[in-house]
């Protein structure tokens, strides 16, 4: 393939150079091909006489005249500098020679390296090797009702490898957690108990993603092997096992095609046995900024690990009722673009088991010049969310059923002057047909109105206010609330922020609970001191209709 394509570039070279020499030839100037093929940064100005066929009756006289002229140009091409040898007709001639760059110095090599060493990681510059990556350190303390809690847990992510020079690459995601405030369980549990309590040991480890990609495949962009995240499906899947994804095919509108299979990873289910699934997607792109997803996902997952004779409540909770669930998602999803006017739109479809499942539909229109964005979206949830597997309905054990409703929205923004920004907006849910409105299944209204100002009386600092209006439909009643923050930026690498905000209804589906009327008021606090960390700290303050909570993390990010 590489000869083929070699002696085609040669080829071409050649005919071009053929082209030239004619060309030349039959203007009076001369060359060879291996000359045009070889000195292709030759360029001539040349400028020709205008030429006329001499008569019969003024030959003689425009033979003298060509002889004087000849003598001027000969003359000229002295003072000019002009190269001997070239044709008569041609005057006031230039040829411009562009050399080779010289080679650098060793003196010269040793600047560059040390040039594009400031632009490397600490991974590369240590392992003299593509290594690059972060750890996240975080401390969390959390009080309300009585009740205090503290959390350490650290996230790293490593990249060996590049994807453009090496066969193989690999990619590593890993966690480990640890409870500082072992909990009560059981009847004694309080409300900051999660999951970690469901262990003996207080310190616990999760390993979210390994895999090794391997590149240099003909007609394969990748093949991935290993435990991976799957973020372009319908629904976010995490499995172990292959994904193989296709170059796209130019002579098919950019045709590609992604094929995977495996076991699906339920990070606090006992074993992967029973569990598998398999899927593929296509992709096309039939015309120009549009392009088209098919996908379809078959998943077995077996809940006979997940009943657990216990009588601990928190446990009860979540145990499912045993047996296989088996489920099949098709989905088509589309994305088109204009250019005038500057408008975006993406949709998606999917059925689930032959049945309509959901559908959504959004819009981005941007207009740089008059600063200003509008954004619409719409979508629709058909079929009662029943008992399904894990990937499609991960929730169902402690939400149990969701009726069908449908969500729109609309936002626009416009920047009014260089320093003041408006953003407004409405959003709707509503339940589909005999739906009655429960627990996490509510109806609302919310409209809202934002102004903002960025370096406005100084630089740095940024003032929005939001005043929003809430109509709580069956449950909450109507009400309008403000919030906003204020940000400044001390220096290039240090931020400060205080602010509050209001919800209507705020979930927390672990504990199976739906806090509504609440108000928040943060601080936060974000230092850069270098390129490889950053320091973040944040205060809480959270208040609902029922409880009270103080909230303060600090978290630690460590790049490499």
């Amino acid at each position: 393939m590489g000869d083929r394509v070699t002696i085609g570039l040669r080829s071409r070279w050649l005919l071009l150079g053929l082209t030239v020499c004619l060309f030349l030839q039959a203007t009076g100037a001369s060359c060879t091909a291996e000359d045009a093929v070889v000195s292709p940064t030759v360029i001539d100005r040349s400028v020709k006489k205008d030429d006329s066929p001499a008569t019969p009756n003024n030959s003689k006289d425009k033979e003298s005249e060509k002889k004087s002229e000849k003598d001027k140009e000969e003359s000229k091409s002295k003072d000019d500098g002009a190269k001997p040898g070239v044709s008569k007709d041609i005057v006031n001639t230039e040829l411009e020679i562009i050399p080779p760059p010289p080679a650098p110095t060793p003196a010269e090599i040793v600047r560059r390296q040390e040039r594009a060493a400031e632009y490397q990681t600490l991974g590369e510059k240590t392992f003299n090797y593509p290594v690059t990556g972060s750890l996240l350190n975080r401390y969390r303390i959390r009080h309300g009702v009585g009740e205090t809690d503290q959390d350490i847990s650290e996230f790293i992510t490593v990249d060996i490898g590049e994807k453009a020079r090496d066969m193989a690459t690999a990619h590593i995601d890993a966690g480990v957690f640890a409870d500082l405030n072992r909990h009560h369980k059981g009847r004694r549990s309080d409300v900051f108990s999660d999951l970690w309590d469901t262990y003996n040991q207080p310190v616990n480890a999760r390993v979210y993603s390994a895999y090794v990609d391997f590149n240099k495949i003909c007609g394969v962009d990748f093949l991935r092997v290993g435990r991976q995240f799957d973020y372009d499906a319908p629904e976010i899947l995490e499995y172990e096992g292959a994904r193989l994804d296709t170059k796209a095919i130019c002579a098919l509108h950019d045709l590609a095609f992604s094929f995977y299979a495996g076991a699906p990873v339920h990070q606090f289910e006992k074993s992967l046995t029973g569990d598998w699934l398999a899927g593929l997607a296509a992709e096309i792109k039939p015309w120009d900024y549009a392009k088209f997803r098919f996908d379809y996902i078959h998943i077995n997952d077996n809940f006979s690990d997940w009943v657990i004779p216990s009588k601990d409540p928190l446990l009860k909770s979540l145990s499912a009722n045993g047996g296989t669930r088996t489920n099949e998602i098709t989905s088509l999803s589309f994305w088109q673009a204009f250019k005038n006017p500057n408008l975006n739109v993406n949709g998606h479809f999917s059925l689930i088991d032959g049945e309509a499942r959901d559908l959504q539909i959004r819009s981005v229109y941007n207009n740089t010049c008059e600063r200003m964005q509008i954004s619409g979206t719409y979508s629709i949830w058909f079929k009662p969310e029943t008992q399904l597997v894990t990937e499609f309905d991960p929730y169902y054990e402690t939400l149990r059923r969701q009726e069908p409703y449908q969500r729109g929205s609309v936002t626009f923004s416009k920047g009014l002057l260089e320093c003041l920004w408006l953003d407004a907006g409405a959003a709707s849910r509503r339940l589909v047909g005999d739906a009655t409105p429960q627990l996490f299944n509510r109806e609302f209204d919310r409209f809202f109105l934002t102004l903002q100002t960025r370096d406005f009386l100084k630089k740095g600092l940024k003032v929005s206010a939001t005043a929003s209006h809430w109509e709580g439909k069956d449950h909450a009643p109507s009400t309008t609330q403000y919030g906003g923050d204020v940000s400044y930026e001390w220096c290039k690498h240090l931020e400060t922020t205080i602010g509050t905000d209001y919800e209507l209804y705020k979930y927390d589906f672990f504990q199976n609970t739906e806090h509504d009327q609440d108000r928040t008021v943060f601080i936060r606090q974000r230092w850069k001191p270098t390129r490889w960390a950053k320091l973040d700290g944040r205060y809480e303050y959270e208040q609902s209709r029922s409880q009270r909570f103080h909230t303060f993390t600090m978290s630690f990010r460590f790049d490499f």
